[in-house]
Parts: structure tokens; C-alpha cells; sequence
């Protein structure tokens, strides 16, 4: 089936994805007049845009943390546009048995890119987590990464967007299949639908070298 074709199939298998949230509150939607901007344009933002979020853990009551972070995204970084189902998967790139818990969001900002991986930082801070400079995949009780700025390129100290192996992780790309699916990765030029088929087509998903 063509490119197109691939497109219908992602609207029926994601029907909570974010263009039915906007049909369910549009009032909330044409409050935030979410824009797209052009790769290449980075610079203070003052226009509302959307931002694809992954946030994920495995220590602790991890629903409860996850729904603190949640309250706190809204009140620090920007309104929750959509939310993915609950995705429970194995441990990536390291052993242990505790279960991570991952959910994709979208949000509304207007933070500028870096001032919003600020406030997410320090959500995460407040919530225990502690990033050291040179950390590994490990357990951990929050972890909120960006995933996508809409169809913006951006590699400043401290935030790459798209992140830089999101095409590699099923448990990033299964949450944010469930409401960004046609989302599309401004690098490799293909959907977080197709990202996501592509992976599954691989003999084993492949953990960090």
C-alpha cells in the first residue's frame, strides 16, 4: 500500500489521536492557535506551537508520578493537548524487573524550545530525578524527553530535536503512535506511523551499543 494508503490505515488505528481531540474541544484549540515553523528558523518563540512529549519511569508509584508531572506540565510548560494510553514495557538497554511505564503527550507552548526543556528539567528535578552528565540508560522514577517540535531541526547544548533515538525505541514510538501518527520525523522523512512499522519490521528491536 503507497504512502498515502499508510495514512488512512493510522487514522483508524489511532482514533484518540490529536486532530479528534481538537474535533472534541475546539475551543480549547483555537485558544492556543497552534503554527508549525521552519527547521531552519530557530529563535524565541512568541506564536504557540505543538511539542511531542515521551515520559516514561520505573521506580516508585509510577502512575501517580507521571500524573504529578502531568499537572505540573500544565501549570509550567503548557496545555495537554492529547494524551496516549499507558504503554507498560521492558527495561531498554539495561536489566531490571521492574516494568517502565511510558506516555506520550502533546502540548501547546510558547516557551521558547530551550525554556521548555528547562521547565521539564525541572519538573524532574522536583519529582527526584537527578541527570548526571555523563548517565546511562538506568532505572529512574521520571523521565520527560522531547520528541518532536513539529517539522523544527534543533541541536543546541542541552536539547536535540527530533531526539536523536526515537526512531530506534518501540516504547517511545508506540505512546506517541497512539495520538501523533502522522507526526513526521524532519530528518528521515517519515511518519511516526511508518517510524513505528519500520522498527516492527526489523528481525529484534536492537538495544544501545
Amino acid at each position: 500500500m503507497g504512502r498515502d494508503g499508510d495514512l488512512v490505515d493510522a487514522e483508524a488505528l489511532y482514533p484518540h489521536s490529536s486532530f479528534a481531540f481538537y474535533s472534541e474541544f475546539p475551543d480549547r484549540f483555537a485558544r492556543l492557535a497552534i503554527r508549525s515553523t521552519a527547521p531552519d528558523s530557530f529563535g524565541p518563540m512568541t506564536v504557540p506551537y505543538e511539542a511531542l512529549l515521551l515520559l516514561g519511569g520505573n521506580i516508585g508509584e509510577v502512575e501517580a508520578t507521571l500524573g504529578r508531572a502531568e499537572r505540573m506540565i500544565e501549570d509550567r510548560a503548557g496545555a495537554i493537548l492529547s494524551r496516549s494510553r499507558d504503554h507498560w514495557t521492558e527495561p531498554w538497554g539495561f536489566a531490571d524487573e521492574r516494568l517502565f511505564l511510558n506516555r506520550a503527550l502533546i502540548i501547546g507552548t510558547q516557551h521558547d524550545p530551550q525554556q521548555l526543556m528547562a521547565a521539564l528539567l525541572g519538573i524532574e528535578a522536583e519529582l527526584g530525578r537527578t541527570r548526571e552528565p555523563q548517565e546511562r540508560y538506568t532505572a529512574r522514577s521520571i523521565d520527560i524527553d522531547i520528541l518532536l517540535i513539529g517539522d523544527r531541526v534543533i541541536e543546541v547544548p542541552g536539547l536535540s530535536v527530533p531526539h536523536p533515538r526515537m526512531h530506534e525505541r518501540a516504547f517511545a514510538l508506540e505512546p506517541a503512535a497512539d495520538i501523533a501518527p502522522h507526526w513526521r520525523h524532519p530528518v528521515l522523512g517519515r511518519t511516526v506511523f511508518e517510524l513505528l512499522r519500520d522498527l516492527r519490521a526489523l528481525p529484534a528491536e536492537a538495544g544501545p551499543v
